[in-house]
């Protein structure tokens, strides 16, 4: 059952009397926790446990019997502010994160399993590279991904050890074997990108995303890379438990202006001998499917959390 979510982000509320606490239910997970709304900030519920706990939870989180509690109980205390996503621009689009390199597809030559393209992808940034991910789409006629594989390249012009300057330019030569019957085209979007000085794109932004709860590791939309059918969301993830995480994996609910979920998409990222996390550090990770037709806005919701001991958190 599609649940009918309120997107109102009211505007932070001052000098209001703390409220009676209540039972608040997060609708995703069921999960209950009793506590005082202390305030509403940012489009989350602030609210405090009797343990002193602090809990902010996303408004389109809570049951509709809370969301209708906080509206009432707000009700003049503030003006109601357009609704907003961190990472959604004021007219509804989501924001562009654009890296520090083009990537320009040649045309497909050939036939059957003699068919073979090319990304050309050029260093347009200030910091030579030593290396990036690019995740190559297989396109439809229609511009749809029928296939997309990650391709990781660390090494150029056939040097292990040489970096992409400024300006200047590498081929990665693409061949057909990840090409299906109907693959018209081919695209590619650059998801990751390591400097020589040790820095990497996209950065992690100033403020990290807000503890929800007791969740060790919290996750936010910030935007996407790319555009149109072939975008991909870009997610900040912060680990806010005591341990270093190895595995992070979350789902995405795309919502329209009537806060009807109108699309899904689940991601998960990990590593094998390094944490992608160490504790009290963040991540950005980019992956899965492109905003929904009609979609304003998103949710991030954390399902599982892996930690390098192998123990494993879930909500």
């Amino acid at each position: 059952m599609r649940h009918r979510r309120l997107l109102i982000t009211f505007l932070i509320l001052t000098n209001v009397a703390v409220l009676d606490a209540r039972t608040w239910t997060e609708v995703g997970t069921g999960r209950s926790f009793e506590g005082d709304l202390i305030k509403i900030e940012d489009g989350k519920a602030v609210v405090r446990r009797e343990d002193g706990k602090v809990f902010r939870v996303p408004l389109a989180r809570l049951s509709k019997p809370d969301q209708a509690f906080i509206e009432t109980a707000t009700k003049g205390a503030a003006d109601p502010a357009q609704a907003r996503t961190t990472g959604a621009t004021g007219d509804g689009a989501f924001a562009q994160h654009a890296p520090p390199v083009t990537v320009k597809a040649t045309a497909i030559k050939g036939k059957g399993k003699d068919r073979s393209a090319g990304l050309e992808v050029k260093n347009i940034g200030a910091k030579s590279i030593t290396a990036f991910v690019v995740q190559l789409q297989f396109l439809n006629a229609d511009g749809s991904i029928g296939k997309d594989v990650p391709h990781t390249q660390s090494g150029f012009f056939g040097q292990a050890k040489t970096k992409l300057s400024r300006g200047k330019t590498y081929t990665i030569e693409v061949a057909s074997f990840f090409m299906q019957d109907d693959t018209e085209s081919i695209d590619g979007v650059v998801t990751s990108v390591d400097f020589d000085d040790g820095t990497n794109w996209p950065a992690m932004p100033d403020t990290p995303p807000s503890q929800n709860g007791d969740d060790p590791v919290s996750a936010e939309m910030i935007g996407v890379v790319g555009s149109g059918k072939t975008s991909i969301p870009v997610i900040a993830c912060y680990n806010y438990g005591g341990k270093p995480v190895k595995g992070v994996l979350y789902r995405i609910e795309y919502l329209d202006a009537a806060g009807e979920v109108v699309g899904r998409t689940n991601y998960g990222h990990s590593g094998a001998e390094k944490p992608i996390m160490e504790k009290g550090k963040g991540k950005v990770m980019i992956g899965g499917e492109s905003p929904a037709e009609g979609a304003v806005t998103a949710q991030v919701t954390v399902r599982s959390v892996t930690f390098m001991d192998d123990s494993r958190w879930k909500p």
